[in-house]
């Protein structure tokens, strides 16, 4: 069951109250269909219902509050997704901590990513989902891994890292090590340091692509 279904192209929803059969028995409160580009989907009221897109392109959502585990779900078809943001909307759950974005790849996979957006949301009893992310390690090694497993959204794709490495209580009384990522696989990033130092690792990734864009990291 659906509430609003989306055929064409060029819509704009907003200030929209949806309150379906609930996302917990399957509901849908808005059905976006793979031929519903160019979307935009600002200061609805999701009320226990959550948004299914298919394969989106160029849709945008915004501004729009979440309530009861109601919440977006990318449907993959074709498997592609370009141009999807959603940013700044309100997540608000009942413990039952569902992702705020989750993938259906049950009839395919998401195999072609680009210009995907998914970040400055705010969540409460969800589980956070984003396509930038930063971590801090810190320990005294020579080894740190960061592991993104659990925020970012679509599975071993880093597409940029930044990072610095943070020595504490140097004092100048020993040699910096040299150091450098080593590796970036399944959306954990490990970085090491040719000495053994008390140290803070500071990462950040993302997961987005700009229009023909090649991701050197995969």
């Amino acid at each position: 069951m659906f509430d609003k279904c989306f055929n064409n192209q060029a819509n704009i929803l907003t200030g929209v109250h949806c309150y379906n059969k609930a996302t917990g028995f399957g509901g849908v409160g808005i059905l976006g269909k793979a031929s519903c580009a160019q979307t935009r989907i600002d200061n609805c009221y999701m009320d226990y219902n959550s948004i299914l897109l298919e394969d989106p392109e160029q849709m945008h959502i915004t501004n729009t509050f979440f309530l009861g585990d109601g919440n977006v779900k990318l449907r993959a078809v074709n498997g592609e997704v370009h141009g999807l943001t959603i940013v700044n909307n309100m997540f608000s759950g009942n413990d039952n901590w569902v992702p705020i974005v989750s993938l259906d790849q049950s009839h395919a996979k998401f195999h072609k990513v680009g210009q995907v957006v998914i970040d400055n949301n705010v969540v409460n009893d969800m589980v956070l989902k984003a396509t930038k992310a930063r971590k801090t390690v810190a320990g005294k090694g020579k080894k740190w891994t960061a592991d993104f497993q659990s925020v970012l959204v679509f599975k071993d794709l880093v597409s940029h890292v930044d990072y610095s490495l943070y020595v504490k209580n140097h004092g100048g009384n020993t040699t910096l090590p040299a150091h450098a990522i080593t590796s970036v696989k399944n959306n954990k990033v490990v970085v090491e340091a040719t000495a053994e130092v008390d140290g803070v690792v500071s990462v950040a990734v993302d997961q987005y692509l700009a229009p023909g864009e090649t991701n050197h990291l995969h």
